[in-house]
């Protein structure tokens, strides 16, 4: 998340980090096809913190070569929580630049994913990182609140305000912070 945070809105260190001759969206995505499954993880992450929210940056790895879906589907459907979280979260952010699926549909598969993990999930790093992946959807592009909100989180989230583990409730306190600038959401939460 750190990486987010210092990429988020912060076009000087883009335009430092685009400015070296030697910085290229090509590496990071053949670090996508790597042989080890941290490596592809983090390439993803990477990708995703460039994105977010960025259109331009979006356009440019598109134009770089873009990343396909298929790099995410081992992670989507790996039995372990963090690879799933993750990749939820990337192919969320990442979905108008994926060009072998259609946007709404990896989208929709990367909210469900996460909704599900703030369900099911029995560890605490797992629904702490999944509330703060649903915090960070939740300010991105129109369309995907209203999504989060429809498959029930909201209702996943408050349940998770009564969690014994003060880093899950902080995370699902601010998801749903995010979460009640839409009006439906406000109004399930005014309703509990």
């Amino acid at each position: 998340m750190a990486l987010f945070l210092f990429l988020d809105g912060n076009q000087e260190i883009l335009e430092e980090i685009n400015g070296t001759i030697d910085f290229s969206y090509v590496r990071i995505l053949k670090m996508m096809y790597a042989q080890h499954d941290v490596v592809r993880l983090l390439a993803g992450s990477a990708l995703a913190a460039f994105a977010y929210n960025n259109i331009s940056q979006q356009k440019e790895i598109a134009e770089q070569g873009g990343v396909r879906f298929n790099c995410f589907i081992p992670f989507l459907q790996s039995s372990d929580e963090f690879y799933r979280c993750n990749a939820a979260f990337q192919v969320v952010v990442l979905s108008k630049i994926i060009p072998d699926e259609e946007q709404a549909l990896s989208s929709a598969t990367g909210i469900k994913l996460l909704v599900d993990l703030l369900q099911d999930s029995q560890s605490d790093q797992i629904l702490a990182l999944a509330s703060d992946c649903i915090a960070r959807l939740a300010h991105t592009r129109a369309g995907v609140p209203a999504a989060i909100i429809a498959i029930n989180a909201i209702e996943f989230l408050t349940k998770l305000l009564l969690h014994q583990a003060e880093q899950v409730r902080g995370c699902a306190a601010i998801a749903l912070g995010y979460l009640s600038y839409t009006h439906t959401a406000e109004r399930q939460l005014l309703n509990k």
